[in-house]
């Protein structure tokens, strides 16, 4: 006897049972293969999260270590060299300066000797005319008296030079540009170091922000496999939600179901059987 939703009392089912029970079965098997096209969307919506937040880090980086190259250690780097060379032409000319002052230094000093030795001539040919010839000083020719006056004024002079010269060979010792020069090349040695360095992230944050964006770029497209899958499992589903409702909802009226048609039509099957085994009964008796 026929139960309900159940369609095994029949020998074999009609073909609007089979149909049912193969959608239906179909239908639970789409529905899951949904369920699991969900799950993974979720995990690759987060996948494609870390690899966009990934490549914004990547590319974060790579500005950062090209704008530090062409706005800082650029001008840096530019500037100590220009310090550097300044520094080294300096040096040169502080050594050619030393080099003057000390070939100067030598020449009033030799000057200083000779206007001496001169101002002491002028003195003994003075000394000689008032002790021999009895000339006394306002009776000395003016031409030899402008040269005794001379020689004395140029002696004072030559020793304020040589004096002076003492003071400038003296300050120019304190100046002491040279022990400028290994600082000049250690700053233009670490700059260069620095950006050396720097070129190199920048080489690596390149790379890394080329690996991000093919990385994403697989993410992606593992997205849109899943997505369309889902898709087209979800048209699926839907389209066997509608033809089941179809089939229950609109064909079948005013029966229920198509389980209900399935257990009416074993329910005839059945009184045809028996009506059948009476009939052989009768002819029999």
């Amino acid at each position: 006897m026929a139960t309900k939703n159940n369609c095994s009392v029949l020998t074999e089912d009609p073909p609007v049972c089979k149909f049912y029970k193969q959608l239906t079965n179909e239908h639970a098997l789409q529905t899951q293969e949904l369920a699991k096209f969900k799950v993974q969307i979720e995990a690759w919506e987060v996948v494609r999260a870390y690899a966009i937040c990934s490549l914004s880090k990547s590319e974060e980086t790579f500005d950062y270590y090209r704008d530090l190259t062409n706005y800082e250690l650029f001008d840096m780097n530019d500037s100590a060299q220009i310090i550097k060379t300044n520094i080294d032409g300096y040096v040169k000319q502080d050594a050619d300066l030393d080099k003057l002052i000390g070939g100067v230094s030598k020449s009033l000093n030799d000057l200083q000797v000779k206007l001496h030795d001169a101002n002491n001539a002028a003195c003994a040919m003075r000394n000689c005319l008032q002790s021999t010839l009895s000339f006394k000083d306002d009776k000395i020719p003016n031409q030899l008296k402008d040269v005794i006056d001379k020689a004395k004024n140029l002696s004072k002079e030559g020793k304020q030079a040589a004096e002076a010269m003492v003071k400038v060979a003296g300050i120019h010792t304190f100046s002491n540009l040279e022990t400028l020069q290994p600082f000049s090349t250690n700053l233009t040695n670490k700059l260069t170091a620095l950006k050396t360095l720097t070129d190199g992230l920048i080489a690596a944050a390149k790379k890394d922000q080329e690996t991000s964006q093919a990385e994403l770029l697989g993410v992606l497209k593992q997205l849109n496999t899943v997505e369309f899958g889902s898709f087209r499992t979800a048209a699926i589903v839907n389209g066997e939600e509608n033809t089941l409702n179809f089939i229950c909802k609109e064909e079948c009226e005013p029966i229920e179901c198509v389980e209900a048609i399935c257990m009416n039509l074993g329910s005839k099957e059945t009184e045809a059987s028996n009506s059948s085994a009476r009939y052989l009964q009768g002819d029999m008796d």
